[in-house]
């Protein structure tokens, strides 16, 4: 019995598994570090993503103008897109974003998007303050989006992960916990 237990410890299908284990929790655990799972609660992102999309991120690293980012405000984490950054001065009005006077085009918006401005989310005229970043929201119409037009701009610490790699569609959302997934093919999403 005791040689019995011995060779299995020593077959090579015994060693296989083990390798493959350590592996495994090797890269289970590296994954886990730079990559962030993120389910889009409401309509803010509009039309570049959808209520109830589930995504992978990747925790933070280098940002962009016009990355997406999940960042802490309050007790929430939000989904919105970079705008400016440090020492920028930003304005929005009638739907035409400037920065540092000049109009940046926003092709992942729509058009009646754009035209949105109400008493809490109107116009914009604001310099970005050190350590900070502007973001916003997609869906830009009425009160669709809690962005900085807001809440000014967001410490860089508070940011959690950038980027967004859709992999699939929530039925609900339950605690805070994603119900019901199913998985479609993976939608970069810039």
């Amino acid at each position: 019995m005791e040689n019995t237990k011995q060779a299995f410890y020593k077959s090579s299908w015994f060693k296989s598994l083990l390798i493959f284990a350590v592996i495994f929790s090797v890269s289970f655990g590296a994954l886990k570090m730079t990559l962030l799972p993120t389910f889009v609660d409401g309509q803010s992102m509009y039309p570049t993503l959808s209520h109830l999309d589930y995504a992978i991120s990747y925790k933070v690293g280098k940002l962009d103008r016009f990355d997406i980012v999940t960042f802490s405000y309050k007790d929430s984490i939000l989904v919105k897109r970079v705008i400016a950054f440090q020492g920028e001065h930003i304005t929005y009005a009638d739907g035409v974003l400037k920065i540092n006077d000049k109009v940046v085009k926003e092709n992942f918006i729509k058009d009646s998007a754009k035209l949105a401005t109400t008493q809490e989310y109107g116009n914009i005229d604001y310099v970005v303050p050190k350590g900070e970043v502007f973001v916003m929201g997609d869906n830009r119409y009425g009160r669709n989006s809690l962005d900085s037009r807001y809440f000014k701009g967001i410490s860089r610490d508070k940011i959690k992960s950038r980027g967004m790699l859709i992999i699939g569609k929530c039925d609900s959302i339950k605690n805070d916990r994603c119900k019901g997934l199913s998985f479609k093919w993976p939608k970069k999403v810039k």
